[in-house]
């Protein structure tokens, strides 16, 4: 072998370009010609491969990368520079074709070609993200001429414009739908439930697993899954986050009941994908499943006092409850007609068929809303394919029971805020005693402090009481809230069911919603003494006189008052002809085909337009000779 150390490499030719080079490529066009084309700070260059400029272009950007090649049919040089602004820049020799606008900063970018895409544009980002894109067809040079002036038809573009609108909010406005065939077209979202079963009937269910699968049919940005669930329900994870989601993913939650649970208002766990498409727009979808009722309940042959009792009547031949409830009847016979379930709280709950009727008995009416929400799912899931099945409540609803919750509630929220009053004078005579004992010390002549420090001593020690006390009720609070919730499900539930009008059972359903929630300066009660003013005043007025429109939300100071209005408003919602078909019709103008949820915004917007159509009709009538 020869011995090259030592040797020297002299070049054949230079050219001085007289700045940094960024990037360097070395082309070959359809004769066999080479062409070397380097990009600097401020130019473009293209020399033959003795040395020889072919051109210059000088830019008016900072370059950062940039790709060279040539076409088969054209003997030319055709150049991709990117520049710090994310911005493309496609040059014909020193002519530029086309500009457009980069997803992300490249740090390299090459010309592939994958299957029957020809010329699609890869690009690689500092942090390691690989983008393949297309650059579309050729611009249409074509320019469309002015159209003459023309008086406007204003009632044929206020109609137009109402269409447009309708259409923009169907497909491009998707956040506001909760679900629709644009999201799952986009995305499909799989919810599953897998109990841990027991062994035996008489145990319950540990915990269940939820499963949610996500497949995304286009490049997704961000999506969140969030897993939600009512106390005493409780999930190991509740959120999880993806970005740039282009594979199937499943994320999996360990689903419990709390370790002492008085009672449960909902086995139904929700599911919302909250999702950030490539083009910045947000969309949700949600959906819900139920959870297997042996997690909070298992079969017992103990017998309780029955004191509460729901009946539900249907217009079918009864069903056998092995049918119904299979996971509680295993190893018995086909002609079952009654089966106790015991709860977590040691309460027991019987299912009784009769004919042409389920009767659900309890010792508690807090375990009844499970147990009455499953039998009416499975009874309709059963009697899906019959069309004339009727699933009706006929009996009174257990107001007196409902109230008693109604008013420990109010007693907890009034002894939270008397203890939050409280607090808030101590915590003041503190700062105050401070100040002073403050001052006490600045003087020349210091007195005795020692009725200020057992003053200090003492206020200090009914802080700690208060807050104490404070704790031990806002505890107590939340299990009022519990038990409230669930006592509103069960109403909701046995008020869909009974004879009233169509048009007010969803009003009523919103007035009586089952999430209680409590703050500073709003409660519960307040929401509701507001709304069942409002319908008292409108929808159920029982003369002309009472039909005042304007309610004004106020606090809640006397209970009975409250009382008084939800007893009224459930008396008269029987009555026929609660609601008059004038109030029943919606506006024309805002009914959507798909009965979308319109924004404020735009309620605003085509108020808007029509005012200003009008004000143009009347001016132009006025002009009229």
């Amino acid at each position: 072998e020869d011995d090259c150390s030592g040797t020297k490499i002299a070049h054949n030719w230079a050219y001085n370009v007289g700045e940094d080079v960024i990037d360097l490529h070395y082309v070959l066009d359809a004769y066999n010609e080479g062409y070397i084309i380097a990009v600097g700070e401020k130019h473009l260059f293209c020399l033959s491969e003795s040395g020889i400029l072919k051109f210059v272009k000088k830019l008016d950007y900072t370059p950062i990368c940039m790709h060279a090649y040539t076409l088969d049919v054209e003997n030319s040089v055709w150049t991709l520079i990117a520049s710090e602004t994310c911005n493309l820049f496609i040059y014909l020799n020193t002519t530029l074709k086309w500009s457009a606008q980069l997803p992300i900063l490249p740090t390299a970018l090459k010309r592939a070609t994958f299957k029957n895409v020809n010329g699609a544009l890869v690009i690689l980002s500092e942090d390691g993200n690989l983008h393949c894109s297309y650059l579309g067809t050729q611009p249409h040079l074509f320019s469309t001429p002015p159209l003459a002036n023309q008086e406007l038809d204003y009632e044929k573009v206020e109609a137009e414009l109402l269409s447009l609108t309708r259409i923009i909010r169907n497909y491009y406005s998707s956040d506001n739908k909760l679900t629709n065939i644009t999201n799952e077209t986009e995305l499909q979202m799989t919810v599953t439930v897998t109990p841990q079963f027991s062994a035996k009937a008489s145990d319950f269910h540990p915990n269940c697993t939820v499963s949610v699968s996500v497949t995304p049919n286009v490049i997704l940005e961000e999506i969140q899954v969030t897993i939600l669930v009512q106390k005493p329900l409780k999930c190991t994870k509740q959120i999880e986050y993806y970005r740039s989601l282009t594979d199937k993913v499943t994320f999996e939650s360990n689903v419990s009941v709390d370790t002492s649970p008085r009672c449960c208002p909902s086995l139904n766990v929700e599911v919302i994908s909250s999702v950030l498409t490539n083009l910045g727009v947000p969309k949700v979808i949600r959906k819900s499943v139920e959870l297997p009722l042996r997690l909070f309940f298992c079969k017992t042959e103990v017998a309780k006092e029955n004191r509460c009792k729901v009946t539900l009547d249907i217009n079918q031949e009864t069903v056998p409850l092995s049918i119904l409830f299979p996971e509680f009847t295993e190893g018995q016979t086909a002609l079952v007609n009654e089966i106790r379930l015991k709860s977590r709280c040691e309460s027991v709950v019987t299912v009784m068929k009769h004919s042409n009727k389920y009767r659900v008995f309890s010792d508690s009416l807090l375990n009844l809303n499970l147990v009455v929400q499953s039998l009416i799912t499975r009874l309709n899931k059963h009697f899906a394919n019959e069309n004339n099945f009727v699933l009706s409540f006929n009996d009174k609803l257990p107001i007196v029971e409902f109230l008693s919750h109604v008013r420990e509630h109010f007693a907890r929220n009034q002894a939270v805020a008397d203890l939050r009053k409280k607090l808030i004078q101590l915590s003041g005579q503190f700062r105050i005693i401070q100040k002073r004992l403050i001052t006490k010390f600045k003087d020349k002549n210091p007195t005795s402090l020692s009725n200020m420090e057992k003053l200090l001593q003492q206020t200090y020690t009914d802080i700690i009481q208060t807050g104490t006390d404070l704790e031990l009720e806002l505890g107590n609070l939340q299990v009022a809230q519990l038990h409230l919730s669930t006592v509103l499900h069960l109403m909701v539930l046995l008020m869909r069911l009974m004879n009233v009008n169509k048009n007010l059972t969803p009003i009523l359903e919103t007035t009586f919603c089952s999430c209680v929630y409590d703050i500073e300066t709003q409660n519960w009660e307040d929401v509701l003494e507001t709304s069942l003013c409002y319908i008292l005043r409108s929808m159920l007025s029982s003369t002309e006189g009472e039909k005042i429109k304007l309610t004004t939300s106020v606090e809640v100071q006397n209970v009975e008052q409250l009382e008084l209005h939800i007893r009224q408003v459930l008396e008269r919602m029987q009555l026929p002809n609660t609601i008059p078909e004038e109030q029943a019709e919606s506006d024309p103008v805002q009914e959507q085909d798909n009965n979308e949820i319109v924004s404020l915004g735009s309620k605003l917007g085509v108020s808007s337009s029509r005012a200003v159509s009008a004000k143009r009709r009347v001016m132009l009538t006025t002009l009229e000779p």
